[in-house]
């Protein structure tokens, strides 16, 4: 993922990419977002989907935002990876 994004604890959980929201959020609540249509399939080259990451297009306003504060509370949630480095943005 090169595109710039956001993070917390040295995870990215959400970036924009060609002018739509990419967010990483739980399995269930992205299920529910592809069957309303209100989400895509995250893929990130060569038609690989990325599990757990869907795309949201158009952004709207407050859609991002509750986006945005969701993928930041999934990730947050997950446990450490080995070897993650740490930060924290404030």
């Amino acid at each position: 993922m090169h595109s710039p994004g956001v993070s917390t604890q040295g995870r990215v959980f959400a970036f924009l990419r060609r002018g739509c929201l990419v967010a990483k959020l739980p399995s269930e609540r992205m299920q529910r977002l592809l069957e309303d249509g209100s989400g895509a399939v995250f893929e990130a080259g060569r038609g690989r989907a990325m599990r757990e990451w869907v795309t949201l297009a158009p952004p709207e306003r407050d859609t991002c935002t509750d986006s945005m504060v969701e993928a930041l509370e999934f990730v947050k949630s997950l446990p450490a990876a080995a070897g993650a480095r740490r930060q924290r943005f404030r």
